[in-house]
């Protein structure tokens, strides 16, 4: 299991992004510490919990900020959080539908932490420049 540590690589420069991406490492490195105690059952419904708020918000604000500053593959990128609300939905439902066992915790952390970097690294940088760079009101602190 790797661990989740916020770097500054996965820094985008959009200070409000910036702040809810490392408010997202601290909720799933909580997950992963539980799961090296060995109580990741324990607490994974409340990590799913919090990621649904936390998606809701953080989903908004960048989707907010890509439209007002046209970022061409706007549609793409909400494609991605779309299906990643799905993901989450189906573990939430089989949290719900089954209980907390030691294989959803760790399938929770593994996959939701693949994808977050991934989404991080490659798809959040790619519109870094429609915002940081645009002209006019393209402040980094995404406002």
């Amino acid at each position: 299991m790797e661990p989740f540590i916020w770097t500054s690589e996965y820094e985008i420069g959009i200070v409000d992004v910036d702040r809810q991406h490392r408010e997202l490492f601290r909720l799933m490195d909580s997950l992963s510490l539980s799961l090296y105690r060995g109580d990741g059952k324990k607490v994974v419904g409340q990590v799913l919990h919090s990621l649904e708020e936390y998606v809701a918000q953080h989903f908004s604000l960048e989707e907010d900020l890509m439209s007002r500053h046209r970022y061409p593959d706007v549609v793409r990128h909400m494609t991605q959080h779309r299906q990643f609300e799905k993901q989450l939905a189906a573990f939430k439902k089989d949290y719900e539908r089954g209980g907390s066992d030691s294989y959803l915790a760790l399938r929770v952390n593994k996959e939701l932490v693949a994808w977050w970097k991934t989404h991080i690294l490659q798809v959040d940088r790619e519109y870094r420049s429609y915002i940081v760079d645009a002209p006019g009101d393209g402040t980094p602190t995404g406002a």
